[in-house]
Order: structure tokens, then sequence, then C-alpha cells
């Protein structure tokens, strides 16, 4: 009942602007989104016609991991932590379905983003949402320590594939693998000013083989102790002595967000 008449409205103003029309029609459109997909469990396919930030933009949307990542990143605004005032380069590591990737677009328009997502499917929506931003470069790949191929896990949610074991996995696909400095290398980049990860697990692989300082100004993302084996704490060494570093409790037990900024 939150999520449909207290979180649902709130979402539809702030992806709405100050069009009332456009409020109504986005607000109609994600609460029947919600009760198809909750009640019925079912896809159900709808466009959300936005205009967020002074940034006009079509976002489709077709499963509930679809809603639940617009509220996180439009709605609870969790990468709303700019410690660079007007980033050229960002790096959008676990892109999802262009979600983060279209919010970092609203606030800094002229910035290259380069998203990165392993998930065959994932990907190509993220396509889709994002084709109408020539800024915004999609990748299809996971990220990590090595160049090669690697095993996609993949989840009932479109939010929860790995490249870790996972209990529920319900199947995998071979999938892509480059690490930072190719990544950089095929983009034309020497440094970014932010690097967001969610990549469920990943991050420890990726983090703890490379000189933090090398690749970014600064770093927020998600640590997955819950299922990675890995502590949050084992992270410290990577950012050691070149930034300031907070981490963060998330309600989900094993689960942390970490900001690191250069001193």
């Amino acid at each position: 009942m939150k999520l449909l008449f207290n979180i649902i409205p709130k979402l539809a103003k702030k992806l709405s602007g100050h069009s009332w029309a456009l409020l109504l029609q986005n607000f109609i459109k994600l609460l029947i989104f919600a009760i198809v997909t909750i009640k019925f469990t079912e896809k159900h396919k709808t466009t959300l016609h936005c205009n967020y930030n002074g940034t006009k933009f079509n976002f489709k949307i077709e499963t509930l991991a679809d809603l639940n990542a617009l509220i996180e990143v439009f709605y609870d605004e969790e990468y709303n932590w700019f410690p660079v005032d007007q980033p050229s380069v960002i790096i959008d590591l676990g892109a999802h379905i262009g979600d983060t990737a279209v919010y970092y677009h609203t606030h800094f328009p002229n910035a290259k983003i380069i998203a990165v997502e392993p998930s065959p499917k994932n990907f190509r929506r993220l396509l889709e949402n994002t084709r109408q931003f020539e800024n915004i470069y999609p990748v299809n790949a996971a990220i990590g320590s090595s160049d090669g191929k690697i095993n996609l896990n993949i989840q009932d949610s479109s939010l929860g594939h790995s490249v870790l074991p996972r209990e529920r996995t319900i199947d995998s696909v071979q999938v892509k693998l480059v690490t930072l400095k190719t990544l950089f290398s095929n983009h034309g980049i020497s440094k970014a000013d932010i690097i967001k990860f969610d990549i469920e697990g990943a991050e420890f692989d990726l983090l703890l083989n490379i000189v933090a300082k090398d690749f970014a100004s600064s770093y927020i993302g998600e640590v997955h102790e819950d299922f990675s084996g890995k502590l949050v704490g084992e992270l410290s060494c990577v950012f050691h002595k070149a930034f300031d570093v907070q981490i963060i409790p998330l309600p989900k037990k094993g689960r942390y967000v970490l900001l690191a900024k250069t001193k």
C-alpha cells in the first residue's frame, strides 16, 4: 500500500517536472504497472515520458525490478553524490537497463558516460533506453581483473545477475569480460571523474586488482558481503592514503555503499 499510494505518486511527480498533465499520465501508468506486476507477477511493458531535472526523455519498463530500479535511482536518489562539480567522464559499471546512466546524464549532460552491462537481455533494453542520448556509450561486457570470457549467473530479477555463484540461479550465459584498462583504451579515456559500480560481488575482484587513483578521482558503489565471501574492510587498502572513504551499511544485512574521493 505504501508503494501504491505514497512512493508511486512521488516518483511520478519527480519524473514529470512541473507538468500536471505529465504527472497524471505517469502516475496512472506507474499505478497500473505496479498492480499488474505485483498482483499478477507478469510483465507489463509501459513507456514513461519523463522530464527530470530539466531533461526530457522516454524510459521503458516491463518488470518489478525495473520499477525498483527507478525508485532507487530517481526517488531515493541513491547516487546523488557528486564529489566533482562538472565531471567529464563517468563510468557506470552494472548499468542494468540504463537507469543510472540516464540519471547521471540529467545532471551532467555534457559528460561522456560509459554504461557497462553484461546481461544480453538487460543490454538490449539499455540500448533502447539510452539511444536518445549521444553521450551515453553502452558496452555489453562484465568488468573484472582480466580480459576474456566469463559465465554470468542469471537470476529471476534482472538486478541480481552475477559472475559469482548465487542461490536461485536459473541459467547461465557466457559473456565478454574486460578490464578497466581495456575499457578505457577502447574509449580513449585516460581517467574517469566518477566510477559507479553495482556489479553483484565482482567489485572485490575489480578493486583489489587495480591502483584506484590511476583510474578515477571518485568511486561510488554497492559492496556485497552477503554472498561474495569477502568483507568490505578488505577494500580499505585499495583507497589507502589517497582517498577519503565512507562505508554506509544498507538495510539488507551484508550490503554497504562505499564512497571514496581523492583527498
